[in-house]
């Protein structure tokens, strides 16, 4: 490690990293003016209005904010879709008496999967480039993990949330 560091190296190093940080911070300001602009429109009490016929059944209304989710975290940097979505997502499960946090954790088993998914699969990409495994092997790899242990791990934590809420509720205590 000692050879290689010399001021060429950390020049290279500290220009990523500032390029890095930038970008990560346009982001973060895109999806904040962003929310700012959904919480002036009203757009989520306007949403809520239109899932109104469904408000008798709070699962749907999770399951469609659910699978909205995956779709976006198919296409969309997962820091991205939560900044630009929570403003407009939370205010609607709130009066359904969903727990945040069990929603939350819900979320992020989609992001999971999501970015596993293709037609992007951002982590696919990653981890293929790395390992030097070709991109069709690793969506073909990561499909069967993806519908087998995701899927199965989704499917249970909704059917039993307390698997979620249980630790947390403990700590509160």
């Amino acid at each position: 490690l000692l050879g290689r560091v010399n001021r060429q190296f950390l020049k290279e190093t500290m220009t990523e990293t500032v390029k890095i940080t930038v970008m990560t911070m346009f982001i973060v300001i895109g999806a904040s003016l962003f929310a700012r602009f959904v919480s002036l429109s009203l757009l989520p009490r306007k949403l809520l209005g239109l899932l109104e016929p469904l408000k008798s059944t709070p699962m749907v209304i999770v399951l469609i904010i659910l699978v909205f989710y995956f779709i976006l975290f198919m296409f969309i940097d997962n820091i991205a879709v939560i900044l630009m979505t929570v403003p407009i997502v939370l205010p609607i499960i709130e009066p359904l008496n969903v727990d945040p946090i069990w929603f939350g954790v819900m979320v992020m088993v989609s992001c999971t999967i999501g970015l596993i998914t293709p037609p992007v699969g951002t982590n696919v990409f990653i981890v293929g480039s790395t390992t030097g495994t070709s991109i069709e092997g690793m969506f073909k790899i990561t499909f069967i993990f993806a519908l087998i242990s995701s899927v199965i791990v989704l499917a249970l934590l909704i059917m039993f949330p307390g698997l979620i809420t249980w630790l947390p509720s403990i700590m509160a205590k």
